[in-house]
């Protein structure tokens, strides 16, 4: 699911579910940096990235208070 929602598409297609299994089964995916990002999730990425460990330090800080 990471992948599908950073890159914006699946790691395997097919025409059936069987198709899928055999390109995971037979092929890796390509790489998610290889892939071009659309300029809007690039900032949510950046921007998700950037505000992590602001949301870390709040839960822990409330964390302590209990």
């Amino acid at each position: 699911m990471l992948y599908e929602m950073l890159t914006g598409e699946t790691p395997f297609s097919g025409s059936n579910p069987l198709a899928v299994m055999n390109e995971r089964l037979l092929h890796d995916p390509r790489p998610a940096r290889k892939l071009r990002l659309p300029a809007g999730r690039k900032m949510l990425l950046y921007a998700g990235l950037a505000l992590l460990p602001v949301v870390l330090f709040v839960v822990m800080l409330m964390l302590a208070q209990r």
